[in-house]
């Protein structure tokens, strides 16, 4: 049974930097197990709501206004202003792994937030920071890197 916790929400991980991973996910069951068996010191886990489904075609303005997109711009320290956009200097994590579990709404919330990052955080795209994970079965992911 999937844990009621407030969404969105982030839980950060000891290391930031070399060897860390942050894991966007929604909520549900799959976002629990995730939880209970990452690595503490290396994985950090954003949990974003439906919310930015619904974004990625919107002005910056409307976009700051999306609980999800606020969490995505804390979990990935950066910064935004209407006038010079997301200002990233450094990622905090070396991968930035965005899950889908294989369902309709799952891939659908993937591609949004795949769609709002190559919007606001070009660079990190780039830079060969962002994966994305395609559904194996029970609970298997193989690591795709985004162009």
């Amino acid at each position: 049974m999937a844990t009621k916790r407030k969404v969105p929400f982030l839980h950060d991980c000891v290391n930031k930097g070399d060897g860390s991973e942050l894991f966007v996910v929604q909520p549900g069951e799959f976002y629990d197990a995730l939880l209970l068996n990452r690595d503490r010191f290396r994985h950090a886990v954003v949990v974003l709501g439906d919310d930015i489904n619904d974004v990625a075609k919107e002005p910056l303005v409307d976009v700051l206004d999306c609980s999800s997109f606020k969490y995505l711009v804390i979990a990935l320290g950066t910064g935004v202003s209407l006038v010079k956009g997301v200002q990233l200097s450094e990622p905090r994590y070396e991968k930035i792994i965005v899950i889908a579990d294989g369902t309709d709404n799952a891939e659908k919330f993937s591609k949004s937030v795949l769609d709002v990052m190559r919007l606001y955080f070009e660079s990190l795209f780039r830079s060969g920071h962002i994966f994305s994970t395609r559904y194996v079965g029970s609970f298997e992911f193989e690591l795709v890197p985004e162009p």
